[in-house]
């Protein structure tokens, strides 16, 4: 048996998953303190990132990818559209920076299919 060993890109996949996995809790976990409601759709992308981590589907990863590549691109533009001139506050870079960092944490998921998918040849 020998062991494989773990390349750079499917650390940065990694990273890419903890960082939905992250994402999605907090959204699920603040949705619970804050309202006492239970989201299901936090829910259910914790889920999707939490078996998708175990299982290191490169299919899946495409699909996810390209969904929360669009998903990420539309928040970016709603979150750039409430900004106001010359009066940009803390929370209004972060409200920016997330959909920013997703949109590359996206684009690691796409491009893990084309990269991982060829090594195994």
């Amino acid at each position: 048996m020998t062991k494989e060993r773990t390349s750079p890109y499917q650390v940065l996949v990694y990273i890419a998953y903890g960082f939905y996995l992250l994402l999605s809790g907090a959204w699920f976990f603040m949705g619970l303190f804050n309202g006492h409601k239970f989201n299901p759709l936090a829910f259910f992308v914790m889920v999707v990132f939490g078996v998708q981590a175990y299982y290191r589907h490169l299919l899946t990863n495409l699909i996810v990818g390209i969904l929360l590549f669009f998903i990420s691109i539309i928040g970016l533009l709603e979150s750039m559209s409430g900004l106001r001139h010359g009066d940009v506050l803390l929370i209004d870079k972060i409200l920016i920076a997330i959909p920013a960092i997703s949109i590359a944490m996206s684009g690691i998921l796409i491009f893990s299919y084309l990269n991982l998918n060829f090594k195994k040849q």
